[in-house]
């Protein structure tokens, strides 16, 4: 494959995108004005705390384990030449994820949810609903709807097994379902949406032994953001492992690259196009971005699941993670092109494993026909409903009465046994401490309610970004101000607001920002 650049006569160097700036500026960020080192030492904290404070075994031992790994991290990123290297975020998914994981399922240790799930598993087997007709403890109620049970059959199935784990059968429906909106081009990935980012390349297709403009092989504009490219033999390396590189407009040779980093030239230090390469090492007669781990950055993903609450509700068995995922995923489809019924089919799913998944409808369909027209709006609204109620309705239907004490009555506290969901947020303050403070924090949900679906009819979102950030601020103000509700819920609104966040460049002269960019919720 060859690539070539336009010259400095024929057409002016395009102004970086705001992604290869914000990458450069991270890699060159001085040590004394980092965060990175101070966020670990916080995690490390906050985990800390928990393990002292908290009543439940799974959430002490998660504890434990995770202020090692952060504190692991924060050492690391204290002696990382850079920031958020790929080191530090290892070693904090090591302490955080994998280690109390494995001690949890040693010991047999998990949230109570895990043992619902696995139980209404064995239900739904054996009598056709996932719910207990005559529940009496706490433990005996299933507030999820039947499409949960499905991640307990597995147990069901196959016996006490650490492969049955319900938590297991939780991470991969989250990450299963995040990997494909990353490659339908809603959050991060090894290839994404973007391409290559340098001024006046041309459009590029991943070949082997080429240069890697986006890992699907499709097209991809030259302005886009800086992703993963690999270097084939005798041919120009762009971009390794997310670094930002060449943008300018001069020509750049054949180049070769060093291990663990970007090349300009294997022994023609000249060969480099333009100043803005980012901090780079000479090894072994080329430029060479970095040789160490520590200096290669972090795939955003292992930032996102190193983040303490993710990070607790990974290991101790979080059933809202896979409701958390089908979101994401049909969030990521409503805004690619032709996604409308598969994103259908993803938020019916979510709508089909809990109530939290149902704010999502409303957004996503208001995008799809803001953005592909009122048709592909109507195929994903029919889409969704169809798989929700082949997810519902005819396990409901096998005994009504236990599906509305269970799904319904027992979430509003009028089932005869209370809610386990007591954090200390104000809808709970309210129905605890306030005469009458149920009903005002019912009337605060449903007024705010009826404020976002009209905010949501006034300036209706345009992009991926400005949907999720709608339905990231619904579910952190239902959060709130629910009755029953606790600190866990609001990995809804954080994984919503930062998983569409990646790198993304700001739109340059002569291009519209695509469906996946910017953040207006509104015509200009």
């Amino acid at each position: 494959m060859a690539l070539q650049f336009q010259s400095a006569s024929s057409a002016p160097a395009a102004p970086a995108p705001r992604a290869l700036r914000h990458r450069d500026g991270l890699r060159r960020t001085p040590r004394g004005a980092r965060w990175d080192g101070l966020y670990w030492a916080g995690s490390a904290g906050f985990a800390l705390a928990l393990a002292a404070v908290t009543t439940l075994p799974a959430h002490r031992v998660w504890g434990g384990c995770a202020a090692v790994g952060y504190a692991a991290a924060a050492v690391l990123a204290g002696r990382g030449p850079y920031a958020w290297g790929r080191a530090s975020a290892l070693a904090a998914v090591a302490g955080s994820v994998l280690l109390p994981l494995a001690v949890l399922m040693v010991l047999g240790t998990a949230q109570p949810e895990v043992g619902v799930v696995e139980h209404s598993g064995d239900l739904l087997l054996a009598t056709g609903s996932p719910y207990a007709p005559h529940p009496s403890l706490v433990d005996d109620f299933n507030p999820y709807l039947p499409g949960m049970s499905l991640l307990g059959l597995p147990h069901a199935l196959l016996g006490d097994t650490p492969l049955t784990d319900a938590r297991l059968w939780f991470a991969a429906v989250f990450l299963g379902a995040l990997a494909v909106a990353a490659r339908a081009g809603g959050g991060w990935g090894r290839g994404g949406s973007g391409g290559l980012a340098t001024a006046g390349l041309p459009v590029a297709r991943r070949g082997r032994g080429g240069v890697a403009g986006a890992r699907t092989g499709r097209e991809i504009p030259a302005e886009s953001a800086p992703l993963v490219a690999r270097c084939g033999r005798g041919v120009v390396a762009v971009v390794r492992r997310g670094w930002a590189v060449v943008a300018g407009p001069a020509r750049l040779p054949v180049a070769r690259c060093g291990r663990g980093g970007v090349a300009g030239a294997r022994r023609c230090p000249e060969g480099l196009a333009a100043p803005a390469l980012p901090a780079a090492r000479r090894s072994r007669g080329a430029l060479a971005a970095a040789r160490t781990m520590s200096a290669v950055p972090a795939n955003p993903a292992l930032l996102l699941a190193s983040c303490p609450a993710v990070a607790l509700a990974l290991a101790v068995g979080g059933v809202d993670l896979p409701v958390i995922g089908l979101m994401c995923l049909g969030l990521a489809l409503a805004g690619r092109r032709g996604g409308a019924v598969g994103s259908g089919a993803a938020m019916g799913a979510a709508a089909a494993l809990k109530w939290t998944a149902w704010p999502l409808l409303p957004v996503a369909l208001v995008l799809i026909a803001v953005t592909a027209g009122r048709r592909a709006a109507v195929r994903a609204a029919a889409t969704a409903l169809a798989v929700a109620a082949a997810g519902v309705v005819p396990f409901a239907l096998v005994d009504p009465h236990a599906f509305v004490e269970h799904v319904v009555l027992f979430p509003l506290g009028a089932a005869g046994a209370g809610s386990p969901a007591t954090s200390p947020l104000p809808g709970h303050l309210l129905a605890t401490h306030v005469p009458g403070g149920r009903a005002i924090a019912v009337a605060a949900l449903a007024a705010t309610a009826v404020g976002m679906a009209a905010w949501l009819l006034a300036r209706p979102p345009r992009t991926v970004v400005a949907a999720a950030d709608r339905v990231a601020l619904g579910l952190a103000l239902a959060m709130c101000l629910m009755p029953a509700t606790r600190f866990g819920y609001l990995v809804y609104p954080l994984v919503l607001a930062v998983w569409f966040r990646r790198d993304r460049p700001a739109p340059t002269a002569g291009r519209a920002p695509s469906r996946t960019e910017g953040d207006t919720g509104h015509a200009a």
